[in-house]
Formats: structure tokens, sequence, C-alpha cells
């Protein structure tokens, strides 16, 4: 029965998948070249990683906007009121078992984007890793501003890829504890707004001190060089996230 019942839904999504990937291929793509226009023409593997995960129409919107919708997706799929049923008997089992599922198409995203952006880029551009005059050049043009020169590129593209993947995964959690108050298509509509909101305060300059407590401050490539304030923040945001969810999923009905 079960077996029957996910058939039939991969069949109805399977449709909304192919889209979906190829969504965030042009996204990507349209990324890319704007990030080649802007060095014109020369540009580092590592330094185009760095603007991936820290560009307002990718880092800021984009890519947290689809990974959103395409975690509402795969929560549709395999977490259909009918199915829920048939395969949990408790709420802390279904509460593991859902997040243990979105927690790995977070993984399976992030390895997406980064496979999309390397096949696109590998070809035009370089792989040193090293702070050479051209990769000065290329980050200033990039982020209007000069890099940090005592932490390595890679180091920079590493940590950057870190702080962008647990903003993801502050996303991953805000959208379960909605989807336990809400619909699953309000908690998306919330999610949506709450990454404007983000864009929004990241367009305006004399609001620096309130950016601070928002998460988009914490994986700008700027604020990279503070790895222990990065990391203490999505310790205790995404801890308290864990937590919060793991307490409601015992309170409420999580089976509707």
């Amino acid at each position: 029965m079960v077996q029957m019942m996910t058939s039939l839904l991969w069949k109805s999504y399977h449709n909304k998948i192919y889209t979906y990937g190829i969504i965030i291929i042009l996204m990507i793509s349209l990324c890319f070249f704007q990030f080649q226009n802007q060095n014109f023409g020369k540009s580092n593997f590592w330094i185009w990683q760095l603007y991936l995960n820290s560009d307002l129409y990718t880092a800021i919107v984009g890519l947290p906007l689809l990974y959103s919708i395409g975690n509402y997706l795969i929560s549709s799929f395999f977490f259909s009121s009918d199915l829920v049923i048939f395969r949990f008997k408790d709420k802390l089992r279904l509460f593991r078992n859902k997040l243990l599922i979105q927690f790995l198409f977070l993984v399976l995203f992030i390895l997406l984007v980064n496979v999309i952006a390397m096949l696109i880029s590998i070809l035009s551009t370089k792989l040193n890793s090293n702070w050479t005059l051209d990769n000065i050049k290329g980050y200033s043009l990039a982020f209007s501003s000069r890099p940090y020169l005592k932490m390595p590129l890679l180091m920079q593209t590493t940590l950057t890829l870190f702080n962008f993947s647990s903003y993801l995964f502050f996303l991953l959690l805000f959208q379960f504890f909605l989807r336990l108050m809400f619909k699953a298509k309000s908690a998306l509509v919330i999610v949506v707004m709450w990454i404007f909101l983000q864009s929004f305060f990241y367009k305006i300059t004399n609001a620096s001190s309130l950016l601070l407590f928002l998460p988009l401050s914490h994986y700008q490539v700027v604020n990279v060089t503070n790895v222990m304030q990065n990391v203490i923040y999505w310790v205790v945001l995404n801890g308290f996230g864990i937590a919060l969810n793991h307490y409601c999923s015992k309170r409420l009905n999580i089976f509707d």
C-alpha cells in the first residue's frame, strides 16, 4: 500500500523536480556570467566560489529561496499525511526522520550547487589558491574591497561555504518550526518573506547594528575572518532551533 502511494506521489512530483534542477543551473550560470563580466573574463575558481556564496542575488535571495522551495517539495513528498499514518508510530520518531531527510536534502543541495558551479567554470577559471596580484585584483573587483591577506584564500572559501551552509540549516529549522505551527504552504510563504526581508536590510547601509543580529551578517565574505564569532553564532542559533523543534514536536500534533 505504501509503495503504491509513493509511486503515485513520485509521478506527480518528478516534473517539478526536473524543472527545479533546470532553474538552479540557470541561476548559477547567470551568476557566473555576472562574475566573469566583473573580472573582465579572467577569474579565479576560489574567488568565484566566494562570490557564489555571498552575492546578493544568489546567497542572499536566489539559493536560499530555491533551497526553501526544494525543502517544501521534499517534505511534501516524503511526509504526505497519508504516508505518515503507515510509516510512523510516535511523534519523536517522525521528528527524527523528518529532520534527517531534510538534512540529507541540505547536503545534496550544497553538493549540487558546488558541482554545477565547478562544471560551468572549470575551463575558464584558474585554480591558483595563493594571494597573487591577479587574485587580489579579482577579489577587489568582485567585492569592492581588499582581501584579508593573512588568511589563505582556500581557507576563506571553506569558511564562507561553512557559514552559508549553516544559514541554510537555519532555514531548514525555521521552516520546520513554521510547519508545526501552520500549513506547509503558509510556512513556505513566511520563509520567503524572511529571505526578502534580509535582502532589504542588506541594502540599507545605516542598519549595520541590526545586521549584526541577522544571519546574513555571519555568512558574508567580508566577515569571514571573524571565525570564532561566526561559529558561536551558528552553534547557538541552530542549537536553539533543534531544541525548540524537538520540544514542539513532542507537544504538538505533527501527524496532520
